[in-house]
């Protein structure tokens, strides 16, 4: 994980927080929408062909 992803990571934390979000629901949200984000481009970057 770079710097920048890091950063939007935690300054997201904070305004789920700010929100009234309990803090380790905000860190659990967060990361799992990470892991999802990390997950989909993965695979979005596999190209399939079909050949007749």
């Amino acid at each position: 994980m770079d710097k920048v992803k890091m950063n939007k990571i935690i300054e997201k934390i904070i305004e789920l927080s700010l929100n009234g979000m309990p803090y380790k629901e905000a860190l659990k949200k967060c990361i799992d929408t990470y892991q999802s984000n990390q997950c989909t481009q993965k695979h979005s970057q596999v190209n399939f062909i079909i050949e007749d």
